[in-house]
């Protein structure tokens, strides 16, 4: 029997099997919550996926590193105001918790859940904030330690904190239930978690399995009522949507450019050498310019509205009393 770990419910239909990658012989089932309205594949606990993600080369983690080398490297110049600039840039989930953090009057004491390589950890740091970040990945932490001080480790150290935040993480977990409730509880009276989640509405509307990160880096996707549903009344929750027009390039480029850019099936240990990727990275990103300004005025329109972002939910839990 299946249960969904967002409402413990047995409701569950089996949608497919799955096997995203040509050249790994990794099969996931994939299911449907009819009670919350998740969508989830199932893991083979036996395989440490995790450590796998880190240290394969080309797998989508390396997109860290190398968010964590110019971090470190607008740190070192303290040059705060470029580096957030970078981030915002980058991905509109670190936008989110830069402007939330942002709105405090005074420093805070902070954890990062699944910190991966550091750098939204070390730049709060480098704003007086009392920061600390915790991955399940001890190559992530060793990396991270060694790039931005011993600020990172396996467990939280400390007993609560003002904010709690994590970004891509809650659709990667087995138990997301439990490890909400779990974390929750490391929450200061007041203290608030911010986080974004993968919206099941994407596949949906677009008739697909799954949304463009396979498993097993994602193995949940979420109902807008999903977290509502789990927390009692001593938690506030707010979730709303995001668009972003990233989205909507990447499918219009999977669409017309083919397997190259398309989501399945991809390759996952073979990686281009530096010369072909600089390349890829510099014709891809002026492509990307030209429609986003095309998408943006199609936008306008409403012609896009059922393309939504595959983490297009922001999450906003406050704990009302302790």
């Amino acid at each position: 029997m299946t249960i969904c770990k967002v409402c413990d419910s047995n409701n569950c239909r089996f949608l497919s099997d799955f096997r995203p990658y040509k050249d790994m012989e990794w099969n996931f089932e994939i299911f449907a919550c009819l009670n919350c309205g998740s969508r989830f594949a199932l893991r083979n606990p036996g395989i440490n996926y995790y450590e796998i993600l880190h240290s394969a080369p080309g797998s989508s983690y390396g997109y860290h590193y190398d968010i964590a080398t110019k971090v470190k490297y607008f740190l070192e110049a303290k040059r705060l105001d470029k580096c957030e600039r970078y981030l915002k840039k980058t991905s509109y989930k670190y936008s989110e918790v830069i402007n939330f953090v942002k709105q405090k009057s005074k420093p805070i004491s902070i954890l990062e859940i699944g910190c991966s390589t550091g750098f939204m950890t070390a730049f709060f740091r480098a704003h007086g904030h009392d920061a600390e970040g915790i991955d399940v990945s001890e190559t992530a932490i060793h990396y991270a330690n060694s790039t931005f001080g011993p600020f990172y480790s396996l467990s939280p150290s400390k007993e609560s904190y003002d904010f709690i935040f994590h970004l891509g993480l809650i659709g990667c977990v087995d138990k997301p239930k439990e490890f909400l409730s779990n974390y929750v509880r490391l929450l200061k009276s007041r203290g608030e978690m911010v986080f974004n989640a993968p919206n099941v509405k994407s596949p949906e509307q677009l008739n697909e399995l799954w949304v463009s990160t396979p498993p097993p880096d994602l193995v949940y996707l979420f109902h807008e009522n999903s977290f509502r549903n789990i927390f009692s009344n001593q938690f506030g929750v707010e979730v709303r949507k995001v668009y972003t027009k990233d989205e909507v390039v990447n499918k219009i480029m999977k669409r017309y450019f083919g397997e190259r850019y398309t989501s399945y099936p991809v390759n996952f240990r073979v990686a281009r050498n530096k010369a072909d990727r600089r390349i890829d990275i510099f014709l891809r990103r002026s492509l990307k310019e030209v429609i986003w300004l095309l998408c943006g005025m199609l936008h306008d329109f409403n012609i896009f509205r059922k393309y939504e972002n595959e983490y297009g939910l922001i999450v906003t839990i406050n704990r009302i009393y302790r």
